[in-house]
């Protein structure tokens, strides 16, 4: 394979390699949305892998009101990893997290800033 150019890519390519899982089922075990271009939304048990498993670091945010528009939003826009809980958002970036935080966990306005 090829190295990985794209975050989804290295992403897959660590968790392949530490979990010792073949590529192309990590890829489909990980990712909510499965296309190379698709955003980074994961599925629960790759917010299990990555979070407990990998111990890597993320943070929870409180969303009250979320629409079917701001998560489809949040597909293209988000940078980082992110896992979805009915009123919460688990994000693999401080910095994202920081920025939810001063729009006072309102994703409306943080996706339209």
């Amino acid at each position: 394979m090829a190295k990985p150019s794209s975050l989804k890519e290295q992403i897959t390519e660590l968790v392949s390699k530490e979990k010792s899982y073949k590529y192309k089922e990590t890829w489909f075990m990980i990712w909510q949305n499965v296309l190379p271009s698709g955003g980074l939304r994961l599925t629960q048990q790759g917010f299990i892998i990555l979070g407990t498993e990998l111990e890597i670091e993320f943070w929870t945010v409180h969303l009250e009101d979320k629409t079917l528009t701001d998560l489809l939003t949040l597909e293209k826009k988000l940078e980082c990893p992110y896992y979805l809980f009915p009123k919460n958002l688990a994000v693999f970036s401080e910095k994202t997290a920081v920025e939810l935080s001063l729009y006072a966990n309102n994703i409306d306005i943080w996706l339209n800033r």
